[in-house]
């Protein structure tokens, strides 16, 4: 089933894993422990802005956390990080800026361009593409993932949340699904 799409949990199989937001994952119809697991999570969202400038033209840094900024969470260097000197910088808005403009992240551009260029004291304007990402920001769990024993969530709302909380989890479930198939035998 690698690569197709699913409209529902599919039967007749030993494991389902739902690597995803609850949010998500309901849309499969999940059975009942599941979904239950997936309406308990709650999410912020981000827009993630990607300011491609002409020339870099900033100070040298990775990334940066921004703190206190009504739009910026964070700023990276994404030139730096592929390590082709991209004039391309990356940013993350904060939940409260991106909340009310989930219908139409694109209308942001504007204002998170803006927002980057002024934090970094720069005088071009770049031209930016915004990304809208709904379920960005889990708030921390405490199980490694959710089961019924044949369907299993799992993912960065299974923690805290990290991108290393996601892998985690994955891990964790791939672990107790191998394990209930062992004692199956």
């Amino acid at each position: 089933m690698l690569g197709s799409e699913l409209s529902a949990v599919p039967d007749g199989v030993d494991a389902v894993v739902l690597a995803m937001p609850g949010p998500q994952a309901l849309r499969l119809d999940p059975p009942a422990a599941i979904a239950d697991a997936a309406r308990a999570q709650a999410w912020e969202p981000v827009l993630t802005a990607v300011c491609a400038y002409r020339k870099r033209v900033w100070p040298g840094f990775h990334g940066a956390f921004v703190n206190d900024h009504p739009a910026l969470a964070t700023v990276c260097d994404d030139g730096d990080r592929r390590g082709d000197r991209a004039p391309v910088l990356v940013a993350h808005s904060t939940a409260g800026f991106a909340r009310p403009r989930l219908a139409d992240p694109g209308a942001a551009a504007d204002d998170l361009g803006a927002a980057v260029t002024d934090l970094l004291g720069l005088d071009e304007r770049p031209e930016v593409q915004v990304h809208r990402w709904t379920y960005a920001q889990p708030r921390p769990g405490t199980a490694p993932f959710a089961t019924d024993g044949r369907v299993w969530l799992a993912g960065d709302a299974f923690g805290r949340p990290r991108v290393q909380t996601a892998w985690l989890s994955g891990r964790a479930t791939a672990r107790a699904i191998l394990e209930l198939q062992s004692t199956e035998r």
